[in-house]
């Protein structure tokens, strides 16, 4: 009976991923017969898109997703997550790089916040219990767009920027203490950061025997065979550098014993019989100088080490922010494109028509569903086309205007989706998580509106 009902389950699942790949499929090869009836004019669009991305975002983009990319390779991150692990564990009972991503994200804006929490789970920092909390809280977007953009632009008011960039922080922080105190979440479990219990009791053990061989020399160099066996079932590879560096050591100091003995043309090995007569002349180098010559190569080792890793960290995150920016650019020119595609189809008409109807119900005007459709594909042209209400309807405007930026847009969710590729987020998270943001938003900035204006 079980497993009759596992197979018509999985029969299920088959036939509606089967279902949604041959709509997906056919809704993608109507575009490609679109834009093939009129590539001029689309090839306009995709391009305009393109020019909006180099003028508007790449020139204030590029620069954090290049930095944020550095502070994530470096052990400062880690500094700041003991620093503020307490508050993020208290506000939204996360992990403590949830400060960094957050704060981040509130400078930059989308889609960096998404980008370090991708970031930190492919460096293993964070686990995908974490990476899930984190991106409730860490898709914002930033100061220059909101206040300089939207406001200052757009509506052509600072304090209505000023309204929205507080509103959409403000509903942020409730929206991500909403979903990561929900029980849905069990706070670091098989999280990478804390250590397993099994393999560090293993780990010690192994390296106790270790140093109480290494103590005693001749029960060493019997017993060697025997520890490389014990300790390649735990962790082979760390035996197998260490194994190196001993052998490494027993090489240069018998090379340095066997040197020593003239030194600056004085001969030791005759005045180690006068060491009575001559006390000050006899050179004890054979018991010192191996743990210092041992010390100054480690320091050698660490510094070479350390310039080649911030070597590599540097083009890495060059690379990596080369990478990202086109991922960004990319999205919104061919969502540039889309939205003109569904203009000329008069798709946006039919959808903006109950929603026009609607809010007409609450006293607003039905013109204003055209901007709000437009935003959830595009949010930058959805508050485009609700500026022009903003002299008549100057709170609700703003509202709106809020809501959409804390959506994002499926545009920027597609991009964060891309940055989130390496966990287990699933995209109709997103889209629900912003959601949730928006319609608090709403609200939050339909309060502070009501004071402001």
């Amino acid at each position: 009976m079980t497993l009759s009902r596992f197979s018509v389950n999985s029969k299920i699942s088959q036939n509606k991923s089967n279902l949604i790949d041959a709509l997906v499929s056919l809704f993608v090869f109507a575009l490609i017969v679109i834009i093939l009836f009129s590539p001029a004019k689309y090839a306009g669009k995709v391009l305009e898109g393109l020019l909006l991305f180099c003028t508007s975002v790449l020139p204030g983009l590029f620069p954090f997703m290049f930095l944020t990319k550095i502070l994530t390779g470096l052990s400062s991150v880690k500094k700041l997550s003991d620093k503020c692990g307490k508050l993020t564990q208290k506000l939204f009972n996360s992990h403590g790089l949830g400060a960094y991503s957050l704060l981040m994200s509130c400078l930059s804006g989308y889609p960096v916040g998404a980008k370090i929490v991708g970031d930190l789970h492919s460096n293993n920092l964070i686990s995908d219990t974490d990476a899930q909390k984190m991106v409730t809280f860490s898709m914002t977007s930033g100061p220059a767009f909101v206040v300089g953009t939207v406001g200052g632009l757009m509506l052509g008011n600072a304090t209505a920027g000023v309204v929205i960039l507080a509103s959409h922080l403000i509903s942020n922080l409730l929206t991500g203490m909403i979903f990561c105190k929900s029980t849905k979440f069990n706070p670091h479990k098989h999280s990478p950061t804390q250590p397993n219990k099994n393999l560090s009791s293993q780990n010690c053990f192994v390296t106790s025997q270790h140093f109480s061989i290494a103590s005693n020399t001749p029960q060493h160099a019997s017993n060697k065979n025997q520890l490389s066996t014990t300790h390649l079932d735990t962790d082979s590879h760390d035996f197998q550098k260490q194994d190196k560096l001993e052998n490494n050591f027993d090489t240069n100091s018998r090379s340095f014993q066997t040197d020593h003995t003239l030194i600056a043309g004085f001969d030791t090995t005759k005045h180690s019989s006068n060491k009575n007569q001559h006390p000050r002349k006899h050179l004890d180098i054979s018991e010192h100088s191996p743990n210092s010559f041992r010390d100054s190569q480690n320091n050698f080792n660490t510094v070479e080490k350390k310039q080649a890793n911030i070597d590599k960290i540097l083009s890495d995150s060059m690379f990596g922010a080369v990478q990202s920016i086109l991922i960004v650019g990319g999205f919104i020119s061919v969502f540039y494109c889309f939205c003109e595609i569904l203009i000329d189809l008069r798709v946006l008409e039919v959808l903006a028509f109950p929603v026009g109807r609607l809010l007409e119900i609450f006293g607003a005007p039905a013109d204003m569903s055209k901007g709000l459709v437009t935003g959830i594909i595009e949010v930058t042209r959805g508050c485009k086309e609700l500026s022009n209400f903003f002299p008549s309807f100057p709170a609700l405007t703003t509202s709106f205007a809020s809501a959409l930026i804390s959506f994002s847009g499926l545009s920027i969710i597609l991009q964060s989706k891309a940055f989130l590729s390496g966990t287990k987020i699933k995209t109709h998270f997103l889209i629900f998580t912003k959601s949730v943001h928006a319609i608090i938003s709403f609200f939050v900035c339909l309060i502070l509106s009501n004071v402001f204006f």
